[in-house]
């Protein structure tokens, strides 16, 4: 787990200073602070699939925001700042795979209106109680 950084600015709503994120150097775990709290993770798994039934990489595995702190964009941010990493390496599907629970209806709701939509798979959501989301991104096709 990586090392938080706090920023000066304890209340702010707004996280959009480079302090208030801090990455791992293999850039798999994000954490978000805005005080010596952490109010924010997010973990990308990109590990190579070794099952055809393992989740389609790369995929947000977890996204926590602590209570106190929800409903203020952050776990928005760090889904944009996860989506930006991805588009940043060069991968062979650009796209970003997210599970995410049946009944986490604010959740799907925040997913759908950055742009993810379902996707059936043999496991998700047929033999556990999670729905598969992607996102695919616009290439550069020159």
């Amino acid at each position: 787990i990586p090392k938080s950084k706090s920023s000066s600015s304890s209340s702010s709503s707004s996280l959009n200073n480079d302090d208030d994120i801090d990455d791992n150097d293999d850039g798999d775990d994000v954490m978000m602070t805005t005080t010596p709290v952490v109010v924010g993770f997010v973990d990308v798994d990109n590990r190579p699939r070794t099952r055809p039934i393992d989740p389609p990489r790369p995929y947000v595995s977890d996204l926590v925001v602590h209570e106190d702190y929800r409903r203020r964009g952050i776990a928005k941010q760090l889904i944009q700042y996860c989506e930006d990493r991805v588009q940043q390496h060069p991968i062979d599907s650009p796209c970003l795979y997210i599970r995410v629970e049946q009944d986490n209806t604010a959740a799907q709701i925040m997913y759908q209106s950055l742009d993810y939509h379902p996707l059936s798979h043999p496991i998700f959501g047929v033999k556990d109680t999670t729905v598969l989301l992607r996102k695919e991104f616009a290439t550069n096709q020159q």
